[in-house]
């Protein structure tokens, strides 16, 4: 009978011989207080912790490593395999001070000047509920090696980074779906800098970004803190179900420019479905020219695989940028579906020419390869604020030749344009193309802004059946400010973008998930008195069913 139990829980996933044990070791780069155990201890005790990693422990078991310790070589993290095994930190009872924030450090191997790959490589199967939680993953600052990779082949599933900082590598993650046998990726409330190439690079089914913060990755414009690039299945099923929440994004490809952001901050190409960008803050106070915030993009016009992001949505993003050159903040091509609002989007200053959102984002669209027409794109309740005198800026360019498109409820400040910037551009197109085009409000101090490439002004656009709820009034906005979390928001209970949204298709919920009330307001923020939209979250979107 005590046999067949055993074998049940096993068969039910319950850990039946589950061990833990611990570890300290003083290589370079340790505390000053750090005391290193001993490979003649057992390791079942964190008053008497072994020296050495383990070259493969078994399954089942928790690894913890001590505040404050360092290992010079951890290469044999490469070669670990098995299961439902827990890589982590526990502070010794030496480490006081400045020592307990001091997480245990990992080395990887620096070979003929280039840094080795660290937490696996390529052809890792069988490997299911991994956890890293609370380690310091440090390259060579070479440009070589990867921190964490899941590659082809692989069968890795369920692989959770919490805690986890990683710097001085060439790529921080390389994610590979393999044909969609790599999945249930979890990163969050990690640190990833100062990597050469790219932050994380790569997707899985059923990935969860969330709470990290992603800072001077990559060194080119082709560099980005966060990469995402779908793949296939054999048979074509996309990749699905990727969330990338509550992150903050800082110095993209600004590795050797000391925070200069010279690429998009976070990409993705190719082919996906389901993914959401929702909550974070991408802020670039030294952005020049081919630096986007986010940007859902084909690869080139020469790339074989298709750009395909149906059912995209952008919301509740802030996206802060001060510097010259074109710069677009939010921008997706191939995206049919895709649905962006509840964003917040500054320009600070500088010269050239700004487009707060962008569809499609690319010159790159190529039908004849399979890539999809950017058609039903809803654009609503955004708040774009700029204060770039550019005669070529534009608060929301939207498709010149689609169909089914819906632009209403947002709202476009232009603190110091030109008389020429551009409230909107679209083209040619006719009133009956679009689902809907109302209830949008844009102000330039100075004077009106021109209100489309089309129209010159309101009035003409009107006329035409654009906006016929339109507004050019100053919206009585506040200025965005870094300790006010960049929020722009109505000043006053008197501004006219209370309560004045498209009844019919403004967002349900405002800025940070908060429900809007009764009549619902244009722009991001949902207005209450003393409530500039920067209080927390009062509903809170659910977590994904493959976290755990």
């Amino acid at each position: 009978m005590k046999y067949l139990i055993t074998v049940l829980l096993a068969l039910a996933g319950f850990n039946v011989s589950a061990a833990t044990y611990y570890y300290s070791k003083c290589d370079t780069g340790a505390h000053a207080s750090c005391i290193a155990g001993s490979d003649s201890n057992a390791g079942t005790s964190p008053a008497a912790p072994k020296l050495s990693l383990p070259t493969n422990p078994s399954g089942n078991d928790t690894h913890l490593f001590a505040r404050g310790a360092s290992w010079a070589d951890a290469q044999q993290l490469n070669s670990w395999t098995g299961s439902n095994w827990t890589m982590a930190d526990y502070t010794p009872t030496w480490c006081t001070g400045g020592c307990t924030s001091v997480k245990p450090k990992f080395y990887a191997i620096v070979t003929a000047g280039v840094t080795q790959n660290l937490i696996w490589s390529y052809n890792r199967t069988n490997r299911s509920n991994i956890t890293l939680r609370n380690l310091h993953l440090i390259g060579g600052g070479d440009g070589g090696g990867k921190a964490i990779t899941l590659g082809k082949p692989g069968d890795v599933t369920g692989l959770v980074v919490d805690g986890v900082e990683i710097e001085g590598f060439g790529i921080g993650f390389d994610i590979r779906s393999n044909g969609l046998t790599n999945k249930r990726l979890t990163v969050k409330n990690s640190n990833i800098h100062d990597n050469k190439t790219i932050g994380f690079f790569g997707a899985v089914p059923q990935m969860l970004i969330e709470n990290n913060t992603f800072d001077k990755n990559g060194v080119t414009n082709r560099d980005h803190n966060i990469y995402l690039s779908g793949e296939t299945a054999s048979g074509g099923t996309p990749v699905a179900g990727i969330i990338v929440r509550g992150n903050t994004l800082t110095g993209s490809g600004g590795y050797a420019a000391a925070g200069v952001c010279d690429a998009a901050s976070l990409i993705a190409h190719d082919t996906a479905r389901d993914l959401i960008i929702e909550n974070n803050l991408i802020y670039e106070a030294s952005a020049t020219g081919g630096c986007y915030g986010i940007t859902i993009d084909s690869n080139t016009t020469t790339s074989t695989y298709v750009q395909d992001m149906t059912r995209l949505i952008i919301r509740g993003n802030r996206v802060v940028m001060n510097g010259s050159g074109t710069i677009a903040m939010i921008g997706c091509s191939s995206c049919p579906g895709a649905i962006i609002e509840d964003n917040i989007i500054v320009r600070l200053g500088g010269s050239g020419t700004t487009y707060g959102i962008w569809v499609p984002s690319s010159s790159v669209y190529q039908p004849a390869r399979g890539d999809v027409a950017d058609t039903y794109v809803t654009i609503r309740n955004n708040s774009i604020w700029t204060n770039d005198s550019d005669a070529t800026t534009v608060g929301i360019r939207v498709n010149t030749t689609g169909t089914g498109d819906t632009v209403t409820s947002n709202v476009i400040y232009m603190a110091a344009a030109s008389a020429s910037a551009k409230c909107f551009e679209h083209g040619a197109r006719a009133i009956g193309t679009f689902a809907a085009f109302n209830n949008n409000t844009c102000s330039r101090v100075g004077g009106d802004a021109v209100w489309s490439s089309q129209y010159s002004t309101l009035a003409l656009a009107q006329a035409a059946g654009f906006d016929a709820a339109g507004s050019k009034t100053d919206p009585g906005l506040t200025t965005p400010t870094e300790g006010a979390g960049w929020i722009i928001a109505a000043s006053s209970g008197a501004s006219s973008i209370i309560d004045s949204g498209h009844v019919a298709t403004a967002s349900r919920y405002g800025f940070r998930g908060k429900a809007r009330n009764g009549a619902r307001d244009r722009g991001a923020c949902e207005y209450r008195t003393g409530d500039a939209c920067s209080a927390a979250t009062t509903s809170v979107p659910s977590f994904p069913t493959w976290v755990r």
